[in-house]
Parts: structure tokens; sequence; C-alpha cells
């Protein structure tokens, strides 16, 4: 009997060893758990803490970039606007000049060279009471803060096809050092507003 309870103390006792192992493995096993549940966690949120960084990167650019388009789309409409502005403005005094023509000389035929077409601005075919033609008057309209000598020479190269008796220049800016009207390289040059008196001379 002694050797019997002496087994089964021994064998109690290799219970809760085991019971003991069992439940340290267990916590073991647990904490293993939570520590890869914790890696798993860190990884996931490193994964989308980069795919939300990326995708903020992105949109970043694409704005930034439709940013940067804007820019070059106002600042092309801004050149835009000013080129139509200086073309409006020499548009408006060639339609000006037009109607002087057409109010001092009721018996001349004035006439527009069209957008597009090569040449000068206006042709004023002169004609005495009777309707013959006396000659030919080919004027250029130039309504710019600067004045450009190249414009005489084209201003003669139009004039091989029209062959008119006589060139005038009418521009805002005249050349350097001139108040009044001038002849200059075959051309008669004048302002806007000295062009009425020039032309009943011419």
């Amino acid at each position: 009997k002694s050797n019997q309870v002496r087994d089964l103390n021994k064998t109690k006792a290799e219970i809760e060893r085991l019971r003991r192992e069992k439940e340290g493995l267990r916590e073991e096993i647990v904490l293993e758990k939570e520590i890869e549940f914790s890696e798993k966690l860190k990884a996931e949120k490193s994964k989308i803490r980069g795919t939300v960084e990326e995708e903020y990167t992105f949109k970043l650019r694409e704005l930034e970039k439709q940013l940067d388009d804007q820019k070059e789309l106002a600042a092309e409409m801004k050149r835009k606007a000013d080129q139509g502005s200086v073309q409006l403005q020499g548009e408006v005094q060639e339609l000006e000049l037009e109607r002087v023509l057409r109010e001092l000389y009721v018996h001349d035929e004035i006439i527009e060279i069209k957008k597009g077409q090569r040449g000068a601005d206006t042709i004023q075919c002169v004609r005495n009471p009777n309707g013959a033609e006396c000659g030919k008057i080919y004027y250029e309209s130039k309504r710019t803060k600067n004045f450009d000598a190249a414009w005489l020479k084209k201003l003669r190269e139009d004039n091989q096809t029209v062959k008119a008796d006589v060139l005038v220049l009418v521009t805002e800016a005249m050349p350097s050092g001139c108040d009044g009207y001038l002849f200059q390289d075959g051309i008669w040059i004048c302002t806007f507003w000295q062009v009425r008196s020039l032309s009943m001379v011419l």
C-alpha cells in the first residue's frame, strides 16, 4: 500500500507538473499569437500608410499638374487676348480710314483689301466728277507703338500688283525724330489725324 500511495502521489505530482506545463505552454502560445498578430497588424498599418501616402502623392501631383495646366491656359488666353486687342485696334483704324476717305471723296472708289488677302489695306481710285479715273492711292494702316522701317519695303512690294501712283503709310508710331508727315523711300508717312489734309494734297 505504501508503494501504491507513493506511486499515486508521484502520479498526482506528475499530473500537476503536466498541468502547469500545459498552462505555461498555453500562455506561451497566446503570447506568440499576440506577438504574431501585433506584427501582422503593424505590417498592415505600414502597408495601408504606404498606400495612402502613395495615393496622396499621386493626388497631389495630379492637382499640381492641373494647376500648371491652368496657369499655362491662363497665360495663353492672356496672350491671345492681348494679340486680339492689338489686331482689333488695327482693324478699327483701317475701318475708320475707309470711312474718312468715303466721306471726303464721294466720287472716288474706296476698295477694302479683305483680311487674308495679300496686300495693304485700302485702295483709293481717284475719279473726277465725270467718273474718269485719275490715278490710285494705296494706303497701309499701322497701329502699333513702334515704327518698323520694314513696312515701307513691304508696301512697295505689295504695290507691284496694284501699281498705284501714290503710296501712303498711316501709322500711330512715326519714325524717330519726326513730328509731321514726311516723304521717305517713295512713300508718304503720316498719322491718322494727318491723313485728311495729306490726302487732299495728294
